[in-house]
């Protein structure tokens, strides 16, 4: 009977080494057809955060000077704009590209200038929180449009991250209780099957 009950313990574990292979495969080939689903949604985005950086670029350079209380918040506009431009671009056709230019060290030059001005223009938009939009105000005013459209990109921009990142921890957590669920079933003792095969534990023998 313990020949009986060994064999179908070795079966029932190549059936689920057939099982995890088969778990595997599937997870292997769905990581393989993610970029296949994704890419044409990735260019939709550069292509809409290069339309956004655009406008930003021709707000700060048709109100250059008009935000007294801060004249740099127009320049943070011009540059994160022309930066974010030239890295969604080159992004875009990085592809075409590769075979002649190693363009991956010059978009990440764009994405670390871009970064650089980001949280420089942080500090510049933040710190002059909330000017006047009377011109008359002098040194204290600053166009609306220009000061809103830096404020709404950087809040935005943060607000987004934030949920990133609680996103990322949230998955990153669900996937740790679902190993270690798996992992507490896969250790338990198969001793139903061995039941059910006419096999009882040595223990009742003694």
């Amino acid at each position: 009977m313990w020949l009986i009950g060994f064999a179908s313990m070795v079966m029932n574990d190549q059936h689920q080494s057939d099982d995890q292979k088969n778990r595997q495969t599937a997870v292997n080939s769905l990581i393989k057809k993610l970029p296949e689903k994704f890419v044409p949604g990735l260019h939709w985005i550069l292509l809409i955060s290069a339309v956004i950086n655009f406008t930003m670029m021709i707000i700060g350079y048709m109100h250059l000077h008009k935000c007294p209380v801060n004249k740099y918040i127009p320049i943070f506009l011009i540059a994160i704009g022309a930066n974010g431009v030239m890295s969604k671009f080159l992004s875009y056709i990085s592809g075409r590209l590769s075979r002649y230019v190693q363009t991956v060290y010059i978009i990440c030059g764009f994405y670390i200038a871009e970064t650089v001005f980001f949280f420089i223009g942080t500090y510049w938009v933040y710190r002059e929180f909330q000017p006047s939009y009377n011109s008359k105000d002098g040194r204290l005013y600053c166009d609306k449009t220009v000061y809103w459209v830096a404020f709404s990109y950087l809040t935005v921009f943060y607000s987004l991250g934030i949920i990133t990142v609680f996103g990322f921890c949230c998955f990153v957590c669900c996937l740790g209780f679902v190993a270690k669920d798996t992992t507490d079933v896969e250790l338990q003792p198969n001793v139903n099957d061995s039941n059910k095969n006419g096999i009882e534990p040595e223990a009742q023998h003694v």
